[in-house]
């Protein structure tokens, strides 16, 4: 078995792949179970958009002309991580999310969270399989050009840092 390259910082060169790899990702996981105006709104052009201004926490496995995985990391949140569906299952998903993990760890966060959708088992079952545990349930707000939509998620928690006991005054 080939060895899984280390997760890179994305480029504004990456753009371009990494925002097809992200929308296909998102269709194949999502499409079944979103509203029908939110997965019409998520184009190859919306997703590269919305990557173009997360360039700076975006991380990526595989070469830039082919990536295999994106992580997408910041201010104690995962917010996404995917990736290419002819890699599933080979470790890729693990290493990105160790990754997003130890990069929120040290940029000081205590915990870290994420949203999974509750109808995505294969997620929340690789996700809880690392660690994650359900910190509840919520309802998000999405913007699409024909109006708002809501989604439904779970928050998922973990703590990626050891809290350091107090010592007691003096």
């Amino acid at each position: 078995m080939r060895v899984i390259d280390a997760p890179r910082c994305a480029a504004r060169a990456d753009l371009g792949p990494l925002s097809r790899l992200w929308h296909d990702a998102w269709h194949d996981a999502h499409s079944a179970y979103l509203p029908p105006a939110l997965v019409a709104a998520r184009t190859r052009a919306d997703f590269r958009a919305r990557l173009a201004g997360l360039l700076p926490a975006a991380r990526l496995v595989g070469p830039g002309d082919a990536p295999l995985g994106l992580c997408i990391a910041e201010e104690g949140v995962l917010s996404q991580l995917f990736v290419a569906a002819a890699v599933r299952g080979r470790g890729i998903g693990a290493r990105l999310l160790a990754d997003g993990e130890a990069r929120i760890a040290a940029a000081g966060r205590l915990e870290a969270q994420l949203h999974c959708h509750p109808a995505n088992t294969a997620a929340l079952r690789f996700y809880q399989s690392h660690g994650w545990r359900i910190g509840g349930r919520d309802l998000s707000t999405v913007t699409t050009p024909k109006g708002a939509v809501e989604i439904e998620h779970l928050t998922l928690l973990k703590w990626v840092t050891e809290p350091q006991e107090i010592p007691p005054s003096a």
